[in-house]
């Protein structure tokens, strides 16, 4: 168990606001519940004894030593970050981290279109992929819907618009690249550039 409280853990999305030490595989104790029985068993007799001084006390000491695990895990998270960002320019940074792929596919799109005035549509069938490809585009003027149809109805679309599929994705073009279909509708498209898992279609 102390292994597992005390062993660097990896950096995840929920890292912030969950603490994710806990016993190894097999284990059944975690140093929580330790904390917890810990708790029960002394915090009776502390408050007949203290009253309730005593289970501030004993809530503000668990609350430090979980927090100071966290601190040592933060650490060791951000000597992770140096050893990975030391020396890089602020500008080639995002092309090593996590988001390399969403980054890599922004600035593909972004050099193929016009210096203002562009329109693009983020198509993706993963929530997490759109959110994603559509911050890194930005400031553009970016549609994605979350939770919705990937792209609206092609009433919606002006030619010249620009429509970026990121797998996954149901958008399809059809033979010959110059239709893109989705939800039982079709668009006149020309393909502009193919990237691994991304392609960008102008709308014609």
């Amino acid at each position: 168990m102390w292994r597992a409280w005390l062993a660097p853990q990896p950096w995840n999305q929920g890292s912030i606001n969950v603490h994710g030490a806990g016993a190894e595989p097999g284990q059944h104790l975690t140093p929580v519940v330790l904390l917890g029985v810990l708790t029960l068993l002394l915090g009776l007799p502390g408050y007949w004894r203290w009253g309730s001084r005593f289970l501030l006390a004993w809530m503000l000491v668990s609350w430090l030593l979980l927090d100071l695990v966290w601190q040592r895990q933060l650490l060791w998270r951000g000597q992770d970050t140096r050893e990975q960002f030391a020396g890089l320019p602020a500008a080639d940074r995002p092309a090593q981290g996590d988001d390399s792929f969403f980054w890599a596919v922004s600035q593909k799109t972004k050099a193929q279109l016009p210096a203002a005035g562009a329109r693009v549509f983020v198509a993706s069938a993963n929530d997490f992929v759109g959110m994603r490809m559509a911050y890194y585009l930005y400031p553009l003027n970016v549609y994605w819907r979350r939770g919705g149809p990937e792209l609206p109805g092609p009433s919606q679309f002006r030619t010249g618009d620009y429509i970026l599929l990121v797998e996954p994705t149901a958008v399809r073009p059809l033979s010959g690249g110059g239709r893109l279909r989705y939800a039982g509708e079709t668009s006149l498209v020309r393909p502009v550039a193919r990237m691994a898992d991304a392609s960008l279609y102008q709308v014609r």
